[in-house]
């Protein structure tokens, strides 16, 4: 079970503590800590507020939520790594960390990190490809969030062709999806579900056996070329965001993180900066016909830290969505 301090200011947590201790003991829980808390003193008061939330003597990973711009590296894994020394955590993990910190950790005299979070779906798996390798040195395992892209992986074109693949191999889009997902070596997916009945239906996903050759056809269908643009001729409203008040406008605005996202863009520029420079994902952009620039669909976060690090003349990792 995959859970964060964050969620639901911690009554996700709280649900957890309320299972029966018998189901309790035997779940492998996750949880993490927000960028705020990543002072070692903080830490370690986050992990105790957790554990009393979730009516447990430990937690089986823990990991930073993302990047923290204010504190070293090092210090937030020595301060992972004397927890699980103090028998509070099993393993250490990291979420939306690049292969740059993986690479870091590795030069620690910590534990390594086993876990490790990222988006992994037919869209998007530059996260994936990126930290596989350092993920096997350690004999640890990918964390797929978002597998189904929150169910934007079935709309358009694409999503009716995968109605007719799932239709073929007798289950439903969303387990050809997950199939899709943990056939991937060292993959586990953590779909999010709100009812017994989609829980049951992701879970039989486990026991599919997808031809080779559908696999593929998906791979195929969702394949998407990076292209590089300059991020002066994206537009980072897009019309749907007019009366967003959600969304940064301005270069300062996402400097003071104006709308207080947690991680803000500081945070983002933070995790590009220690990845050696590099996005762990690219954004997302969708074409302007009548004038030849771009709107900003998805990625809004990283669009920004960009442009805080490098300006708007270094071009930008991007998909362009026709």
């Amino acid at each position: 079970v995959d859970t964060a301090e964050i969620y639901g200011d911690g009554a996700a947590e709280e649900i957890l503590g309320q299972v029966q201790k018998k189901v309790r003991d035997e779940l492998f829980i996750m949880t993490k800590f927000s960028p705020e808390h990543s002072r070692p003193e903080d830490i370690k008061a986050a992990l105790e507020r957790s554990l009393s939330r979730l009516n447990r003597e430990h937690v089986d990973v823990y990991q930073p939520h993302w990047p923290s711009p204010d504190v070293p590296f090092d210090d937030i894994m020595y301060a992972i790594d004397r927890l699980k020394q103090e028998g509070k955590i099993r393993f250490l993990g990291l979420s939306n960390h690049g292969s740059g910190l993986m690479d870091a950790a590795d030069n620690f005299p910590v534990a390594p990190v086993r876990f490790v979070q990222g988006e992994l779906n037919p869209i998007e798996r530059s996260v994936y490809n990126d930290l596989i390798d350092p993920i096997a040195r350690t004999d640890g395992a990918f964390i797929a969030y978002s597998p189904l892209r929150v169910g934007k992986i079935f709309e358009g074109r694409e999503g009716e062709e995968l109605t007719k693949i799932a239709a073929n191999n007798n289950c439903s889009p969303a387990q050809l999806v997950l199939a899709w997902v943990i056939h991937h070596e060292r993959v586990i997916a953590i779909p999010k579900s709100i009812s017994i009945a989609r829980v049951e239906e992701n879970a039989a996903a486990m026991n599919l056996n997808i031809p080779q050759v559908e696999l593929q056809k998906i791979s195929k269908l969702f394949q998407l070329d990076v292209e590089e643009l300059l991020p002066r001729d994206i537009n980072p409203v897009a019309p749907e965001d007019i009366n967003n008040s959600r969304v940064y406008r301005t270069l300062e605005q996402a400097k003071r993180n104006e709308v207080a996202l947690s991680p803000g863009p500081l945070e983002i520029a933070e995790e590009i900066r220690a990845n050696g420079g590099r996005l762990n994902k690219p954004i997302k952009v969708r074409a302007v016909e009548r004038d030849g620039s771009y709107v900003l669909i998805e990625g809004k976060l990283r669009y920004w830290a960009w442009i805080i690090l490098y300006g708007d003349n270094k071009p930008i990792p991007t998909i362009v969505l026709r």
